[in-house]
């Protein structure tokens, strides 16, 4: 048996010595089966909890179409990173708009990719009501003062976790181990097929624009909960 039917007949076997409906022979038969099964095959309960976890909440790339400017792609990889996610462009659509993945977590990944289609869509909603146009000079630089400040509240809000979860060693060995374990597995994933990195190009901004920018990226919600749509695409 490879490692993934091995891990499936444990996690059979745990169910049942789980089951109070069965009998306690039957339950402790179970329970000493999978480990010993655990135990030829050099595994343990850690790999069995990891299996699982994969079952259920599958790592993948989910594409998405937005919006190419700049500071689009900055907002969506600030929030792919407050999710444990990697955000990378797969290419362009049209003039305006590009084909994209986060990689990540299928709960994770989706919950990125919808919060960010909300932020974007929230900066140019504002961003035409200040300055009547989405391209505008003063609306590019708007864009780019809020892009920034989420940029820095996403760096602030995961260095919060890490300091609330240093209270207790235990859970900061844990969120920072889950963290990089996180991020080495999206890179082994994306490491077989080909990305593209964007440079960012250096634009001039206008001052008031892009106060006002940062100061609206103060006011917008990173908490919002999403939930799975029909038209996710896992590839």
């Amino acid at each position: 048996m490879n490692e993934e039917k091995i891990l499936d007949r444990v996690r059979k076997l745990l169910a049942l010595a789980n089951d109070e409906r069965g009998n306690e022979t039957e339950r402790e038969t179970a329970l000493r089966q999978a480990h010993a099964m655990l135990s030829k095959h050099g595994l343990d309960l850690a790999a069995v909890e990891a299996h699982e976890r994969e079952k259920l909440d599958p790592r993948g790339r989910f594409q998405t179409e937005g919006w190419s400017m700049g500071w689009t792609r900055q907002v969506r990889q600030s929030i792919a990173r407050l999710f444990m996610c990697v955000y990378v462009v797969g290419g362009k659509v049209n003039g305006t708009k590009e084909r994209a993945y986060f990689i990540g977590r299928e709960s994770n990944a989706t919950t990125a990719m919808y919060m960010s289609t909300y932020v974007v869509e929230n900066i140019l909603k504002e961003g035409r009501r200040l300055y009547k146009h989405n391209l505008s000079p003063e609306t590019r630089s708007f864009a780019q003062g809020c892009a920034s400040r989420l940029r820095q509240r996403v760096d602030e809000m995961i260095a919060a976790k890490a300091k609330e979860a240093d209270a207790t060693p235990g859970n900061a060995i844990a969120l920072v181990a889950l963290a990089q374990l996180e991020e080495d597995a999206n890179r082994e994933f994306m490491s077989s097929w080909a990305t593209k990195t964007m440079r960012s190009r250096s634009v001039t901004v206008d001052r008031g624009a892009y106060a006002a920018g940062r100061a609206h990226g103060d006011r917008i919600g990173l908490n919002m909960q999403v939930a799975k749509p029909s038209t996710l695409q896992l590839r």
